[in-house]
């Protein structure tokens, strides 16, 4: 048996400290905040009670510039708790001033009191007043001071209660549940024991435990009843020694075959990774050199222009059409990776405004060339519309272009309901059928550069999105006929 693992006991102790902790600070949170809001009410009290008592005394007292009476009246209001400083003014003179040491200015609630007595003539003129500063910071003492106290009395009480129930889980659950599982672990089939001697005579009442290994008593009953019956017919199958190595040896080629077919499933998918992963990172570090030789070229063409020779200039042209070409080459490549390597993400869009679109650039892109194309509308397919769009971009450019020498070049996509294909289809130069299987290859072209341009990888790209999807592009031409190009979805 595995022996790095964790008792259900301390489990289920750890869970209850845990939760129970968790709740005592929710509560004791919640009760230090009522007390020190408690705190806070009983200062606005102290201060109402001093307005009612102190008050009248200060203001006899300021009336008739008794000091002696103005410093009892101070240190009494001094002496309530969390009242820090007592100042009283007579106008703007401060006359009395008593606070508590170490506790000047600290933070808490500021009070103002204006004192008014009547004159000689009975009317009220002020005379003075009384300022008075509270502390919070006793209130916050006692509140800390409370958070303690209740903190670490429900901890030491949920860990006793959390040991309490480890030791009963431990006693009544998980020792017998050990039992069992060791019992379990070095069970043999072949020894056709159908039941287990657990014992179960300390415990007055039976228990889920009971229940358990009554049900695994029964599942031992049947599983070695099983293993009988089994061996029987394999017993009557091997009739001879002979036989029984054959079918063994049978077994054994198979398992040899079998191995060494997921083998070389498994090289060729690296292979193949690896290959994507190699063009990718070749055509990804060829941009430089590339950009590099287009820049110089065009440097020299700009700078020395006039003092070169028109060879010269006919050879720098020709790098510069050079480079251009091998960057297009490039792009396509990468075009034909990501294809490659991109998972295939379905969903419900329109084709028909799909294809719309793509014609739209096309045409824009072949100006000032009149092309007149039609779309089948209301045309939905489920696919992935990213990789959809680099198939019918290629397969679209490639219409337009072998379509762009003939005269009234015309270009039309339909759904053929007989095939089962959506098709688009072209009244260009077309090509001879007999090449069709090479169609769709990389580099693989029908015409030169000089007659139409291009890399040979736009169809590649659009069989391989095709091929993702699990279905199939194939084409029908004649030689200057036009083309038509059909997939399915």
């Amino acid at each position: 048996m595995n022996s790095r693992y964790a008792s259900l006991a301390y489990k289920l102790g750890i869970f209850i400290f845990l939760a129970s902790a968790a709740i005592t600070l929710v509560t004791t949170g919640v009760q230090l905040i009522d007390e020190y809001r408690s705190g806070i009410r009983e200062l606005d009290a102290n201060f109402q009670q001093i307005q009612k008592t102190n008050l009248p005394s200060i203001t006899n007292a300021l009336w008739q510039i008794d000091l002696n009476q103005l410093n009892i009246e101070a240190q009494g209001i001094l002496n309530i708790r969390d009242i820090e400083r007592v100042r009283i003014y007579s106008k703007d003179q401060m006359v009395v001033e008593l606070h508590r040491d170490g506790l000047a200015d600290s933070d808490g609630a500021d009070w103002q009191m204006r004192l008014s007595h009547n004159n000689w003539t009975g009317t009220p003129e002020e005379i003075g007043r009384v300022e008075i500063h509270a502390s919070y910071e006793g209130i916050r003492m006692r509140t800390l001071h409370l958070f303690w106290s209740i903190l670490v009395s429900q901890l030491a009480r949920t860990f006793t209660i959390s040991v309490f129930i480890f030791f009963i889980t431990n006693y009544f659950v998980i020792s017998r549940l050990r039992e069992l599982a060791a019992y379990l672990h070095d069970y043999q089939i072949s020894q056709k024991q159908n039941h287990i001697d657990f014992p179960n005579k300390k415990y007055i009442l039976s228990d889920e435990i009971n229940l358990l290994i009554e049900a695994t008593n029964s599942l031992l009953f049947r599983l070695t009843k099983t293993y009988q019956q089994l061996e029987t017919e394999v017993l009557e199958r091997a009739h001879s020694d002979a036989e029984k190595k054959i079918a063994v040896t049978q077994l054994q080629e198979i398992a040899r075959l079998n191995g060494s077919l997921e083998s070389q499933k498994t090289e060729l998918v690296f292979l193949n990774q690896e290959l994507e992963a190699f063009s990718y990172s070749v055509a990804h570090d060829l941009r430089s050199p590339l950009r590099a030789m287009n820049g110089f070229s065009q440097i020299l063409m700009e700078e020395f222009s006039d003092s070169m020779p028109a060879e010269a200039k006919d050879f720098l042209m020709r790098i510069r059409n050079a480079s251009t070409k091998m960057g297009q080459l490039i792009d396509d490549i990468l075009t034909l990776a990501k294809v490659a390597r991109d998972q295939v993400s379905k969903g419900r869009f329109s084709l028909s405004q799909l294809v719309r679109d793509s014609m739209a650039r096309s045409a824009e892109s072949y100006a000032p060339i009149k092309f007149e194309y039609e779309v089948e509308d209301g045309l939905m397919v489920e696919a992935d519309p990213r990789l959809l769009r680099v198939a019918i971009d290629n397969l679209v450019d490639n219409a337009f272009k072998y379509s762009s020498k003939t005269p009234n070049p015309k270009i039309r996509f339909y759904y053929y309901a007989q095939k089962k294909a959506y098709c688009i289809k072209d009244n260009g130069d077309g090509f001879n059928a007999n090449h069709d299987s090479n169609l769709f290859k990389p580099f693989f072209r029908l015409h030169s550069t000089t007659e139409f341009p291009g890399t040979g990888i736009g169809l590649a790209t659009a069989a391989r999105v095709f091929s993702k999807h699990g279905h199939r592009i194939w084409a029908e031409s004649k030689k200057g006929q036009g083309a038509t190009f059909m997939f399915t979805l």
